[in-house]
């Protein structure tokens, strides 16, 4: 009884090693548009309609009038400052979990990696380049309707729309018997800043 006691305490304390800090208040910008805010997660198209600069897309045909968004490339951009407890941990990584759909993400002046699949997570190891204050955080959004233009689809064949067939993404976003063509888009899922062991089990 008191190893299993012992081994809860020392399995909490391990637990608590894994410190978390949400992303959570950004900044949208477009040629277009001026800076708008978003939260995080969100959808650009709600971003934009909340700041007044579109028409409700979900009253009757307004959604066509929100086409361009999908074909236009957009750039979130998180300030933040991080406690100095972080920095006391083997690793500090960075996570997405999840962007739709095409995106390139930079800290600090550093391109971290891209992203093609909304459906995966996505950490980077951001140890080397995170600062206590003042860090800047992109991600560069490139248009998933422009993107999808540059595909060759040979012979393939599909209903609704032949272009989403190869893309990992949500299909019912390029319109369904049931659903309009209005493509999500953006930062879909939470992003944070995680530390802890260098190693780990999931």
């Amino acid at each position: 009884v008191r190893r299993a006691k012992r081994e809860r305490i020392n399995n909490t304390k391990a637990l608590k090693r894994f410190m978390k800090k949400q992303l959570t208040s950004w900044k949208l910008k477009n040629p277009k548009i001026e800076t708008v805010d978003i939260d995080v997660p969100g959808d650009i198209t709600y971003a934009l309609y909340r700041a007044g600069i579109i028409e409700d897309p979900y009253f009757a045909m307004n959604y066509k009038n929100a086409e361009w968004i999908a074909y236009d490339d957009f750039t979130y951009e998180k300030s933040f400052d991080l406690e100095e407890k972080y920095f006391a941990d083997e690793s500090i990584k960075l996570v997405f979990e999840g962007i739709d759909l095409f995106a390139e993400i930079e800290l600090n002046g550093k391109k971290l990696g891209k992203t093609d699949n909304m459906f995966k997570r996505y950490v980077f190891d951001v140890t080397d380049c995170v600062k206590n204050k003042g860090n800047l955080l992109k991600v560069y959004m490139t248009g998933t309707k422009k993107v999808m233009q540059s595909i060759d689809y040979g012979d393939l064949f599909g209903t609704f729309n032949l272009q989403r067939i190869l893309l990992r993404k949500t299909q019912c976003h390029f319109g369904w018997d049931w659903a309009p063509d209005l493509c999500g888009y953006g930062i879909w899922n939470d992003v944070y800043i995680e530390s802890g062991s260098k190693y780990f089990i999931d």
